[in-house]
């Protein structure tokens, strides 16, 4: 690397794009992130009204002392974040904004698929003329890998409740807003915080920000802000659509993107911009405006109290936050199910949901009809993390980790037991594939050529478990698992049956499970077998073998590795041949 680079917050600039991965060789080791070199950025070439699209990658990786950088083709600009801090750009600092904003409201157009990214993941060219926008899943996990800065090269750019053109557009409109007002609409650092903000739409609208500003325009960005995700729920038969709410968000959406560049960069170059009032009764008027904010706030979020909290953390989490970390294990590459039958794409299903895997939950299913069920595992998994951010000993284990403690947590309970396809024995913690293992499709199914819009079904049987407080919430679900094929793989286009539950004391199990844990001198095998003459939903020894192998990830526990000593022989050989197909 050149001495002459410069060196933003995670960018490194000299003849070459440096983009810090923020670990150290060793911690790079352990992550899948090499394998995100495969992503790609765009590059936006501004000519006249048209705006030309080419794609742009970073070529490999290089330690430079002791951290590990991603290389990149040399790009002969600034990034957005230098730009908004002062640096000096040749082709004005107006200009820049406007091409950023020109080349977004392009890739909106176009509906191209660019990844929402902070302001250092946008570079302007000195002449303003390209725009590039480095590949974003990539610049995401970089980001994250640097904490102290997050927010301000990524988080406060981004509302991670909203995925494709809304997204786009929410990070177009805070561009927009910072160019004009010289502030972030939503400036807190704290990501939970900042999204209760985004959530309540808790920002200063720009009429009341920028005194006799351009109605149309300060209107579009605004609305911008304010984007929701779809309000469209279905369940089965049954439709949870909030009407109201969700002809509100067509109607956002329908001003948010009347968004004009030329209009904006008419008020960015406004410097005798006619006054909608005198300062003195816009000041006042601003005033008693974020008066009659904070009060209205105050009385919402008091009578939402944890529920907010809830919902404002699902906004982030739900839509790829962390891309892919989940109960289970951190998973930069989503999953496929091209190439699975029927049998281990549902197989894949019940791990996602085991493991409240969000990302990957949503790589398996298809169709409005698994909605609902992407905003149940949601809930489990926001549940979870809320808590996780009051108390660091209120964690989540899988039923079978949870007993492997024997007592000795105060952990709660989540995941799936006694999994049955089509009564046979499943594996709820199957190690499914990725895309990046480009697996083979299949070409036909029971004999017969396999045709887009082909459907299978799966009979599946199991127990879910969750706790909640002093109870353990035991479900015993019998569901009929519909695929359709998609043309290159099966994936779950409907769960439907019914399902059993019964709730049980947590006090209670406790404290049959240590009086059979001292009957039983302490042996762990004995005592579970024991449990499960009492309570039919107690784990397999298969599932139990899987969770002691991931608690052998995270801790040193003797009851675990003993089981697996014990055991590794019998169910290495069944996991590698009974659930592959």
């Amino acid at each position: 690397m050149s001495n002459e680079s410069k060196t933003n917050k995670i960018l490194r600039i000299d003849d070459k794009i440096w983009l810090s991965s923020g670990l150290k060789p060793e911690e790079f080791a352990r992550t899948r992130l090499s394998a995100a070199l495969d992503e790609k950025g765009v590059i936006a070439e501004i000519a006249g009204e048209k705006v030309n699209f080419t794609e742009y990658k970073f070529g490999g990786t290089k330690n430079i002392d002791n951290e590990i950088f991603f290389e990149g083709d040399f790009f002969d600009g600034l990034p957005l974040n230098s730009i908004f801090e002062g640096a000096e750009i040749s082709c004005g600092k107006n200009n820049a904004f406007f091409a950023v904003e020109k080349a977004l409201t392009a890739a909106i157009c176009e509906n191209l698929k660019i990844t929402s990214l902070g302001g250092e993941g946008i570079m302007v060219s000195k002449d303003a003329k390209k725009v590039l926008f480095l590949p974003g899943k990539l610049y995401e996990q970089c980001a994250l890998c640097v904490p102290a800065v997050y927010s301000e090269v990524q988080g406060k750019f981004l509302n991670k409740a909203l995925k494709d053109k809304d997204a786009l557009m929410f990070t177009r409109s805070v561009i927009a807003y910072k160019a004009l007002t010289g502030s972030f609409p939503f400036e807190k650092t704290d990501l939970s915080e900042r999204q209760v903000d985004i959530y309540d739409n808790d920002f200063l609208p720009l009429s009341y920000a920028v005194n006799g500003i351009n109605k149309n325009l300060s209107e579009s960005i605004d609305n911008g802000l304010m984007l929701t995700t779809p309000q469209i729920f279905h369940s089965g038969k049954r439709d949870f659509t909030d009407a109201k709410k969700e002809a509100r968000r067509k109607l956002i959406l329908e001003k948010a993107s009347a968004f004009n560049p030329e209009d904006f960069l008419s008020e960015l170059e406004n410097k005798n911009r006619s006054l909608e009032m005198s300062e003195a009764d816009f000041a006042l008027r601003k005033e008693k405006w974020l008066s009659s904010t904070e009060k209205r706030l105050k009385i919402v979020r008091f009578t939402r109290r944890n529920k907010n909290r809830i919902l404002a953390v699902f906004a982030v989490f739900v839509i790829g936050f962390w891309a892919g970390h989940s109960f289970y294990k951190e998973n930069l590459n989503r999953a496929s199910t091209k190439g699975l039958t029927p049998f281990e794409s549902v197989q894949s299903l019940y791990t996602q949901i085991n493991h409240a895997d969000v990302p990957n939950l949503q790589e398996v299913v298809s169709g409005k009809k698994t909605d609902a069920l992407i905003q149940i595992v949601s809930g489990y998994f926001i549940t979870a993390k809320e808590r996780l951010t009051t108390d660091d000993k209120a964690g989540t284990y899988t039923p079978g980790e949870w007993l492997l403690m024997k007592n000795k947590t105060t952990f709660w309970q989540y995941g799936i037991t006694n999994l049955k396809l089509d009564g046979r024995e499943a594996d709820c913690n199957y190690d499914f594939p990725c895309r990046k293992d480009k697996k083979a499709a299949l070409t036909e199914w029971n004999g017969k050529p396999l045709k887009n819009g082909d459907t299978t079904s799966v009979l599946a049987d199991y127990y879910f478990i969750h706790s909640d407080g002093a109870l353990i919430h035991v479900a015993h679900n019998v569901e009929t698992v519909t695929l359709t094929w998609k043309g290159k793989c099966w994936l779950v286009t409907e769960i439907t049956g019914k399902s059993d539950e019964e709730k049980v004391k947590l006090k209670d199990f406790k404290a049959i499970y240590q009086n059979i844990l001292d009957a039983n001198n302490g042996d762990f095998e004995s005592s579970v077998a024991s449990l499960r003459e009492k309570y039919a939903w107690i784990p397999t020894d298969l599932e139990l073998f899987r969770d002691s192998e991931s608690v052998l990830e995270k801790y040193e526990i003797e009851t675990a590795r003993d089981f697996v000593n014990a055991h590794s022989s019998e169910f290495s050989k069944r996991l590698n041949s009974e659930f592959q197909n």
